[in-house]
């Protein structure tokens, strides 16, 4: 049985769904809770999984079964000694269900409590499980501590329970770690807060900074100017107490203006969780956390805490990782497009490009902005921007060389047409996809009947998967051709 808010059971059952776990409906259910004398009424939420399957593959994993307050139990050694990503999801699976959402009091967050109840008969089990937390949120570097409250409780079963609390350390630089690191999983209002919370925190440790590093000038015109101070902080558009306080070696606070939390979140926060933010400055620099992962042609970059995933076909995600997604979806651009939008840059760099060379631009990139962008800036170095530079600084088949070498082939002059293959791959030093590549663009401009066209298509196809598979280039392309001079005999 798994309990929890609704919205964190729907998730559950979704989660579980996509590796083909299916629950039974979920239900609610009131009870009556007995609390130092005095009784609450309050619905819990739960569903029933009906899968032997499930529960065994629980077990392996080292969950335990019974109720929590009286079975002792630990973190599993396979998330204990997993990668930092297994970790992470465990500390926010486990914060969603069992931790405090963030709480904030004007500008300061309180600190954040995971609290559970044990039986004390295992305390010491009790203790070395939030031991694990607390070396698992280390490793984030995020610092805790634990603290017992001896409650003394009795339950009916003759169990004296007692609560045992992780508490983290309430300083801006550990809660922007946490909320920004690890955060929650699961309940949607705790992540939306956390996220919120991060971003609340970035900018008041930025700010923070920056007074300091006012503070250090104004110490070093104290020093060596021969200013007053009611001068200094005119300069530097502070208060004169700002000015002594430096002096005297008192600690950097925020300015008093500086919004607070629910202030900030109504100017900045934007929908569920996004947040509007400034541009102050923009510089090249040497940054070791922000990483391009590429898989094929798709491109994830990490940094800041966003991961951004240039995926072609969004059915190709399971839904549980789409419902946690914005998609959005941009359409390749038309030739009249992607001419503006080079001939705009052209003009603003002063860049010398030619009409068949914007075209070659538009034909190589197939209307992808960010490639025609790398392509102009590739081919300026070589001087004018012409149809003959775009190509070469891409690396790829002139279409006018590829369906030459395809007549020839065609009309079964062998050797010519060899000859045009060996100037492709030895003198213009292209690959062999990429000649199978435009041979296959090439197909469609044939005056041959449709028939024929399907023909080679299909043998391109299967060329293309020797290829693939590790066949010589030279080998492959020629028996190629030589299919397409049986088929031009027919």
């Amino acid at each position: 049985m798994f309990t929890g808010s609704r919205e964190v059971l729907e998730d559950v059952k979704k989660d579980l769904s996509a590796f083909g776990f299916e629950g039974m409906p979920i239900t609610t259910k009131t009870l009556k809770n007995t609390i130092r004398g005095r009784k609450f009424i309050g619905k819990t939420t739960y569903f029933r999984l009906n899968s032997d399957v499930l529960i065994k593959l629980l077990e392996f994993l080292g969950a335990p079964r019974g109720d929590k307050i009286v079975t002792p139990y630990r973190i599993p050694d396979w998330i204990m000694n997993g990668t930092m990503f297994v970790k992470r999801e465990f500390l926010r699976s486990l914060y969603g269900c069992e931790g405090y959402s963030p709480r904030i009091e004007k500008k300061n967050f309180e600190a954040l409590t995971l609290r559970m109840h044990k039986s004390r008969k295992h305390a010491r089990c009790m203790i070395y499980f939030l031991k694990q937390v607390k070396r698992l949120l280390k490793e984030f570097d995020v610092e805790a501590y634990i603290k017992i409250r001896k409650l003394g409780n009795q339950r009916k079963d003759g169990h004296i329970t007692d609560s045992y609390e992780l508490i983290l350390k309430a300083d801006n630089e550990t809660m922007f770690r946490f909320f920004s690191r690890v955060g929650y999983a699961y309940e949607k209002e705790k992540g939306i807060k956390s996220r919120l919370a991060a971003e609340y925190l970035r900018h008041k440790i930025f700010a923070i900074m920056e007074r300091e590093r006012e503070a250090k000038d104004i110490l070093v015109e104290v020093e060596h100017a021969s200013l007053s101070k009611r001068e200094i902080a005119r300069i530097h558009g502070c208060s004169v107490d700002f000015v002594l306080g430096r002096i005297n070696g008192k600690p950097v606070h925020l300015n008093r203006d500086f919004p607070a939390f629910k202030e900030w979140v109504d100017k900045f926060g934007f929908g569920e969780g996004f947040v509007i933010n400034e541009i102050i400055q923009i510089k090249e620099m040497d940054c070791k956390d922000v990483r391009d992962i590429t898989c094929l042609e798709n491109h994830n970059f990490i940094a800041n805490g966003i991961v951004s995933h240039n995926c072609n076909y969004s059915s190709r995600i399971i839904d549980p990782i789409q419902s946690r997604c914005a998609v959005f979806r941009f359409k390749r651009l038309t030739e009249k497009g992607v001419g503006e939008y080079v001939s705009r840059i052209a003009k603003g760099e002063k860049l010398a490009v030619s009409e068949d060379g914007i075209k070659a631009i538009y034909e190589v990139s197939e209307g992808d902005l960010r490639k025609a962008t790398n392509l102009l800036q590739a081919a300026a170095a070589s001087g004018k921007i012409t149809k003959e530079s775009v190509y070469e600084v891409a690396s790829q088949a002139k279409p006018q060389d590829v369906r030459h070498m395809i007549d020839l082939a065609i009309a079964g002059k062998f050797p010519e047409a060899r000859k045009k293959l060996y100037d492709l791959l030895i003198e213009q030093g292209l690959s062999g996809e990429d000649i199978i590549r435009e041979m296959h663009k090439s197909i469609f401009e044939l005056g041959i009947p449709e028939m024929a066209k399907l023909e080679l298509i299909e043998k391109i196809g299967e060329f293309e998967f020797r290829l693939n598979q590790g066949g010589s280039e030279d080998i492959q392309l020629e028996a190629l051709l030589a299919n397409f001079i049986r088929l031009g005999k027919k």
